[in-house]
């Protein structure tokens, strides 16, 4: 039988709140907390009578030895802090996108091998019921050949529901492109294609002082004629997710907070496929941190390796690059 675990949580701010809350409602794991912000940590103490913590990684790491840790710092420092666990030979559970620059991305996979440990990105959707539903209808063949994603995030909860304000800023990975690079990951595990070559187009609607953008379309071309249109932005006022999915034999659509909408070729209609624990908000979390322990006892491979969240930088780098130049950039 498998020791519990002892899990340090990288970062106290929104999603580093909702890893902690999910590791004790579940009580999954022995967990401590680092974070350099000491009111925002005062917080956490208190609200979550933490018995563990500390303000720096230097003292987390130094003091005590850890089964795991999520890192759930801003963009800028993911590698930074993986890197400090790889070392050990601790696999990370690493907060999307893995990685602010390619360079890094790359020395974290660098560091895992040498180490013979892990890196799992924590690209959370495809943990809930709505996306696993979906990838077993494409899997079955219902929409026969996928061709086509098109698919739409926004928020502006997004800006207003974080605790660090680092979005809107070059040098710590503030882009609305690596934000949502959600859009990006499922479109590969979709697809199932290399991209060819990405444009992107940026502008700032509202925040015109930002050095990133504030939405963005994006066109992904993969192998074998296949795209994804992707629109990204920080502006509308709805918290929104919505997809459409065009194959050879069926059509499907979702929007968030409704049932998925499936038109096969089979039926000749279209039907309603019903996801009972969409408001479930904290399953899908759950569901990634059991993955995550179980990748801890070596029961499991993480669902998004280092390999796979290196790639996604890459397609991260060249939308950049894209919106900048204007031009389509081959990946």
């Amino acid at each position: 039988m498998n020791k519990r675990k002892k899990i340090l949580i990288d970062g106290a701010g929104f999603i580093g709140e909702v890893h902690l809350n999910v590791v004790l409602k579940y009580d999954l794991a022995d967990v401590a907390v680092v974070e350099t912000n000491e009111d925002r940590l005062g917080e956490m103490v208190r609200k979550y009578g933490l018995k563990e913590y500390y303000t720096n990684i230097d003292e987390a790491v130094k003091k005590k030895r850890f089964d795991g840790a999520v890192i759930c710092t801003p963009n800028h420092l993911h590698a930074e802090h993986s890197i400090r666990f790889l070392e050990k030979g601790v696999g990370v559970l690493v907060e999307k996108p893995m990685a602010h620059t390619l360079e890094d991305a790359q020395k974290m996979v660098g560091a895992a091998a040498e180490n013979g440990t892990f890196i799992y990105v924590a690209y959370v959707i495809r943990k809930t019921d709505t996306f696993i539903r979906i990838k077993k209808i494409i899997d079955e063949g219902q929409l026969g050949e996928l061709f086509s994603v098109r698919a739409v995030v926004s928020s502006r909860r997004t800006l207003t529901d974080a605790v660090m304000k680092y979005r809107g800023k070059k040098a710590t990975g503030g882009s609305v492109v690596h934000d949502y690079s959600h859009e990006i990951d499922y479109s590969l595990w979709f697809i199932q294609e290399k991209v060819k070559d990405v444009f992107c187009r940026g502008a700032n609607i509202i925040y015109k002082d930002w050095e990133t953008y504030d939405t963005t379309d994006i066109l992904i071309n993969f192998n074998n004629e296949k795209t994804s249109s992707l629109h990204l932005d920080y502006i509308q006022p709805p918290n929104r997710r919505a997809i459409e999915l065009y194959g050879t034999k069926g059509t499907l659509l979702w929007t968030d907070c409704e049932d998925i909408r499936l038109y096969s070729e089979s039926w000749a209609k279209w039907i309603t496929v019903r996801v009972e624990s969409f408001f479930d908000f904290d399953r899908p979390y759950y569901l990634q941190l059991r993955h995550y322990i179980d990748c801890l006892d070596g029961k499991k491979e993480p669902e998004v390796s280092g390999e796979e969240g290196l790639y996604i930088v890459r397609i991260i780098e060249k939308c950049l690059e894209s919106a900048e130049t204007g031009i389509s950039i081959e990946v």
